[in-house]
């Protein structure tokens, strides 16, 4: 998962603050399996508004469809089992680290369990 280019499409400039992955878990008869993912909370010198136009620009040249608003941020679908998510995390927001950086956000990259394997 962590190969994948887009697990670590991270804005120019910014600086990684922590990472998270997830495996993907398979289906089963009783419950559903869940997506891999790979998080990373970055922190950079731009508005929020420069750092979404930057990854609406380099997504939608991607093949990325932005799916519209998500919380603090966009998220975006590629094919029926890709999601890109970015989300920007407010000052007062226990999710928030100190940083020197003036603008906190997630990137979380997710690839779904085809709904066919068990």
């Amino acid at each position: 998962m962590r190969n994948r280019p887009d697990s670590h499409l991270y804005y120019p400039g910014s600086t990684r603050l922590r990472n998270y992955s997830q495996e993907m878990t398979p289906n089963n008869i009783i419950e559903p399996g869940n997506a891999a993912s790979v998080t990373s909370v970055l922190g950079a010198d731009s508005s929020p508004a420069d750092i979404t136009a930057w990854y609406e620009t380099h997504l939608g040249s991607s093949g990325w469809s932005d799916q519209g608003p998500f919380g603090t941020g966009r998220w975006w679908k590629r094919g029926f089992r890709e999601t890109f998510v970015l989300r920007f995390v407010p000052a007062d927001s226990i999710e928030y680290s100190q940083t020197d950086r003036s603008t906190e956000f997630f990137v979380i990259y997710q690839l779904s369990v085809p709904w066919w394997v068990f």
